[in-house]
């Protein structure tokens, strides 16, 4: 797993991560004390597009193609 970056909100992160999932990507969403919440993503073929679109989403966290996402990830997940 390689971290892409940070963002400040627990559901600001859930949100991207749920979008990148929706994408094909494999995250990981932590905790961490000093710097927010850490975005991690398993797979370096990736690495550069999750992390263009966190540059993207951090312009624009309202933006609805990552807002849209939240309820397709749960469908794939199988929550909903």
């Amino acid at each position: 797993m390689r971290l892409i970056g940070h963002l400040p909100e627990e559901a600001a992160a859930r949100t991207f991560g749920d979008f990148l999932f929706v994408q094909g990507i494999d995250n990981q969403v932590d905790h961490e004390l000093s710097d927010g919440w850490g975005i991690w993503v398993k797979d370096e073929d990736t690495l550069t597009r999750a992390s263009e679109w966190l540059k993207e989403f951090q312009q624009n966290p309202s933006d609805p193609r990552f807002v849209s996402q939240r309820q397709s990830a749960a469908s794939l997940r199988g929550e909903a």
